[in-house]
């Protein structure tokens, strides 16, 4: 199973401390290079960062068509994390994506895609109940 993630999960799931508990569910956890980018370079010094460069199981990958990404993102207006998420998701055939942007999940629904999100409100919760 591959799921690619968007920074905000990635960084939520860090700030909680359980972000390995992604490698954890799925055995193929893929970010875009906008992602990485993102929450590692941009976001360097806040949660998140640290520990998605330390984690050697996440894998870094360009999307194919850089061109098309920024086509997209024009076209759908979403930021580069998430539509490079979305067209990196469709160019593996991820089985999930983590996306917590409504409009981003509002997207892949209507393409008819499987998505895992959260829009409202986390509530308390620990590692082992999520």
């Amino acid at each position: 199973m591959t799921v690619v993630a968007d920074s905000s999960p990635l960084v939520i799931l860090s700030k909680l401390g359980c972000l390995d508990f992604l490698s954890r569910v799925f055995p193929r956890v893929c970010i875009s290079a906008e992602v990485h980018h993102e929450v590692v370079i941009a976001g360097g010094g806040l949660p998140g960062a640290s520990e998605v460069s330390k984690a050697d199981w996440i894998e870094v990958m360009a999307v194919q068509n850089p061109t098309g990404l920024y086509s997209a993102q024009r076209k759908y207006g979403l930021g580069p994390g998430e539509m490079s998420t979305i067209l990196l998701a469709k160019e593996l055939g991820a089985n999930a994506v983590l996306l917590d942007d409504y409009r981003a999940r509002s997207w892949r629904r209507r393409k008819g895609s499987k998505f895992w999100g959260a829009s409202v409100c986390l509530k308390p919760f620990t590692c082992a109940t999520i």
